[in-house]
C-alpha cells in the first residue's frame, strides 16, 4: 500500500474521493497542497480539485 506519510493531513480539509492517492480513506487529505479550479467556477458543483491523482491500488481492487 502506498504510504502518505510524506505530507501531513491537510487541516480542514476534507476528502471523499476515495479512489484519490492522497486521500487516507478515512475523509483526510494528505497532498503537500491542493488546487481548485476553474477560476470561471460559481458553485460548488463546477468545481474540481485538480491535485486528484488516482490510487493504483483502488484500481487494482476494482478489476474482476
Amino acid at each position: 500500500m502506498q504510504s502518505n506519510s510524506q505530507s501531513p493531513q491537510i487541516s480542514g480539509v476534507l476528502c471523499n474521493v476515495v479512489s484519490c492517492v492522497y486521500n487516507d480513506k478515512h475523509g483526510c487529505c494528505h497532498a503537500s497542497q491542493i488546487e481548485i479550479g476553474p477560476l470561471q467556477a460559481t458553485s460548488c458543483q463546477e468545481t474540481v480539485c485538480a491535485t486528484f491523482k488516482p490510487d493504483p491500488e483502488d484500481a487494482e481492487s476494482k478489476i474482476f
